[in-house]
């Protein structure tokens, strides 16, 4: 089987949907929940959502 044929997934390529939190918006709602802003408020503000936020943050 050549290089051409084979899946995506076999070549080391990502599949699926982008992440929405990037390392830099995770170190930022850290910085922000230090500073005694809501999970909601921070999530707002990064544009995702609360439970996206609570993810990240455990």
């Amino acid at each position: 089987m050549d290089k051409c044929s084979r899946p995506q997934s076999h070549q080391g390529a990502h599949l699926g949907r982008p992440p929405k939190m990037t390392p830099k918006k995770i170190k930022q709602a850290k910085l922000m929940r230090d500073n005694s802003m809501t999970q909601a408020e921070i999530a707002e503000i990064l544009g995702v959502g609360r439970t996206t936020l609570y993810r990240h943050l455990k």
